[in-house]
């Protein structure tokens, strides 16, 4: 059996949202209602900048009507398609839609996929810890039993990404 051919950067920007699942609540109805249209950025006070990626920006925002607090990451159409990545933008997104259900607690949740004309937008579980990298750069080297409990940890994730997607 062979693989389906992968769509152009073309085809997956003229692709109906409705097909590519865009402008979708994926979040329980108490943490991200369901509104009687598509949500879209207009629902979001969106706030600070987290961090950097190749095709665009991370930022932290909040639900206007819920409160909740969740990690916006923007992404340039033009970039991502000037530089190939938007097959890989795509298939981020559908690797966080295969890890939402059941979920893990190591793997960040999709909660909504939002385009505009020039960005598609990913909400994300907002996770407050800081970059892992960052962390461990900062401690430097660390006692056998820490060392043991990341290893752990990042298998435990990987694991389940590798059996969901």
């Amino acid at each position: 059996m062979t693989a389906p051919p992968t769509p152009s950067a073309d085809d997956m920007l003229q692709t109906p949202m409705e097909t590519m699942e865009l402008n979708q609540p994926l979040a329980p109805p108490a943490v991200l209602p369901s509104p009687a249209s598509a949500p879209s950025l207009d629902d979001f006070v969106v706030g600070e900048e987290l961090g950097q990626g190749a095709y665009g920006a991370v930022y932290s925002c909040t639900h206007r009507s819920s409160g909740v607090a969740y990690a916006l990451k923007s992404i340039s159409i033009e970039h991502a398609t000037r530089h190939g990545g938007l097959e890989q933008v795509a298939n981020e997104r559908e690797a966080l839609l295969a890890l939402n259900s059941p979920g893990h607690p190591n793997v960040v949740r999709l909660h909504a996929a939002l385009r505009d004309a020039e960005c598609l937008y990913l909400v994300l579980e907002l996770a407050t810890g800081g970059e892992l990298f960052s962390h461990i750069r900062r401690m430097g080297a660390c006692a056998l039993p820490c060392a043991r409990w990341l290893a752990a940890e990042l298998v435990n994730a990987l694991g389940e990404v590798l059996t969901s997607t």
